[in-house]
């Protein structure tokens, strides 16, 4: 009978365990799903500001 408690534990306790290694990952994918988000984000910013500054008129020197 108490063989048959401690293998309960036994699984519970590396079930627990599995669970929680589970969850890292999943964190883990998030968070660079997250990066990813913001490094497409800045890079569009980057682009929308480069055509801003093409888009200007440019300045010309005028001869007197």
């Amino acid at each position: 009978m108490i063989f048959g408690w401690l293998f309960l534990a036994v699984l519970v306790t590396l079930a627990g365990a599995g669970v929680a290694v589970l969850m890292q990952e999943v964190e883990q994918e998030h968070d660079d799903e997250a990066a990813y988000g913001r490094r497409i984000d800045e890079q569009q910013a980057a682009i929308k500001v480069a055509r801003s500054k093409a888009a200007r008129p440019r300045r010309t020197r005028r001869s007197a």
